[in-house]
């Protein structure tokens, strides 16, 4: 066994292993059929070495940002669906005046913010529910509603640019916490990741 300092990154990739492991029951039967030995107990034993190999840092008050990790990115998750609805939406809702859309979607944050929203960017995620919080005045809102929206999905995004920052700046500051001197086992950790 071999040991050397850890740095942040060892503990970010076990962290971010925990999330992929927490999130693996979703897709466990997908997973499974692709290759068998992903069968159980693998997922139960893989987290376990995780949780061990936490343990051997001294640091698995890294749970917490685990937990977290995977209540923002399940945050991003649904806020990226409503987002695509809602541009679903707004297109087909004025397809016969682009103008008029594309002024939308520059003042709602979709044009500048969107596509790195899709490619799963946190901040652009924020910068477009904050665009989008900002810019929903009265008058937009009568707009877009008058046009078929339904009101309850702004009311959505609005509250949701709330919940994301404030799931962000918790995950910020306990990534800011982290111990910074910790001996670890090199042979258990590649075999984790």
């Amino acid at each position: 066994m071999s040991e050397r300092k850890y740095n942040c990154k060892d503990v970010d990739m076990l962290v971010a292993s925990n999330v992929v492991m927490g999130n693996f029951e979703q897709y466990k039967d997908q997973l499974v059929a692709k290759r068998k030995t992903w069968a159980d107990p693998f997922a139960v034993n893989l987290e376990e070495r995780i949780g061990n190999a936490l343990d051997i840092l001294g640091i698995n008050t890294r749970a917490e940002q685990t937990s977290v990790t995977r209540q923002l990115v399940k945050t991003q998750n649904l806020a990226l669906e409503k987002l695509a609805t809602f541009k679903i939406q707004l297109d087909v809702d004025f397809e016969d005046d682009p103008n008029k859309l594309r002024d939308l979607e520059q003042k709602l944050g979709f044009s500048r913010h969107y596509s790195q929203v899709r490619s799963g960017n946190q901040e652009a995620l924020i910068q477009l529910l904050t665009a989008f919080k900002q810019n929903m005045t009265p008058e937009v809102r009568q707009e877009i509603e008058g046009a078929g929206m339904d009101g309850a999905i702004i009311d959505e995004l609005i509250a949701m640019r709330d919940e994301v920052n404030e799931i962000n700046i918790k995950q910020e500051t306990l990534k800011g916490n982290t111990p910074k001197d910790t001996a670890l086992n090199v042979d258990e950790m590649n075999a984790i990741y």
